[in-house]
């Protein structure tokens, strides 16, 4: 049994994951899955030391998670780059992470990190700014002005949003420079080193389900919404498969493979976090990876 804990709701931001689930391509190969959606507070890695987890988020959480001693590697990266993004209301005043000064910004535990990068980039501190964890009901926060600014995947929330009718801008982590790997999944070398062919399989299944999901998004968005998020709707999820193609398969031309993780980016991301006093130590990103 692998249960995959996720970061968000299961939505078409996990397209291959769900495709390769609704369609048996893990049961194919023999592999029980186990889909666990995002709670309120769930930091995903810091269930890894669960037998059979596998975690999705931000690269920032599996660094920290084996700077803190916890033997953690990385298995693959969904998407080559983070969506990881700010919304605020059309008639803020906000333009610049610099704005962010004095606000109240809600994040999640996987956004801390990429607001930290962006504020320091825009000359500020992340002492500068209010920060305070949000629940799934952070856009109605949003509107209603609890919040100034709220972390969002600038993927997916501002579709939804503007399904419904709100005018909002997106301030992109991408855009200051924030450039690491987002829906990576790890697991603990514990879980791996017991059953390495079970993993590798739902490796194998994961990437075949993205391959057919991206092959078929409208079919696919119609599958999300009838047997994983009844909420949401075809179009909504059709966008945001569509949206996120040149994420998952890189640009064209690109000749990255799909799920890949490069250990320079990789290494690129530990820097980042040593730089900005997120992890104590240079670790090596070959520590991250399988051997």
């Amino acid at each position: 049994m692998i249960s995959v804990q996720l970061d968000w709701k299961p939505n078409a931001q996990f397209a291959g994951l769900l495709a390769a689930d609704h369609s048996g391509l893990f049961a194919a190969r023999g592999v029980e899955v186990e889909i666990l959606p995002w709670e309120v507070h769930t930091d995903p890695v810091a269930g890894l030391d669960i037998p059979g987890r596998i975690a999705v988020s931000e690269d920032n959480l599996a660094i920290q998670s084996l700077a803190a001693g916890n033997d953690v590697i990385v298995l693959g990266a969904m998407l080559r780059y983070s969506p990881l993004a700010w919304i605020v209301r059309a008639d803020s005043p906000v333009t610049s992470f610099a704005d962010f000064a004095g606000l109240t910004v809600g994040v999640h535990v996987d956004g801390v990190t990429g607001l930290d990068y962006a504020v320091r980039s825009a000359g500020r501190t992340l002492s500068d700014v209010n920060v305070v964890d949000v629940p799934y009901d952070k856009t109605t926060q949003l509107l209603r002005g609890d919040i100034d600014a709220c972390q969002c995947n600038g993927l997916v929330e501002p579709v939804e949003m503007r399904a419904e009718g709100s005018v909002i801008r997106v301030l992109w982590a991408r855009d200051a420079g924030y450039q690491v790997y987002s829906q990576v999944l790890s697991t603990s070398r514990a879980t791996y080193d017991h059953s390495p062919e079970l993993v590798e399989k739902f490796m194998q299944a994961l990437w075949e389900g993205w391959t057919q999901a991206l092959a078929a998004t409208d079919v696919t968005a119609s599958m999300i919404v009838e047997h994983y998020l009844h909420e949401s709707t075809d179009q909504i999820q059709h966008e945001i498969l569509e949206s996120e193609r040149p994420w998952v398969l890189g640009e064209p031309g690109s000749d990255e493979t799909l799920g890949v993780v490069d250990q320079r980016r990789l290494q690129a991301s530990i820097d980042l976090l040593h730089e900005n006093e997120v992890i104590p130590d240079r670790l090596d990103a070959s520590r991250l990876l399988r051997r």
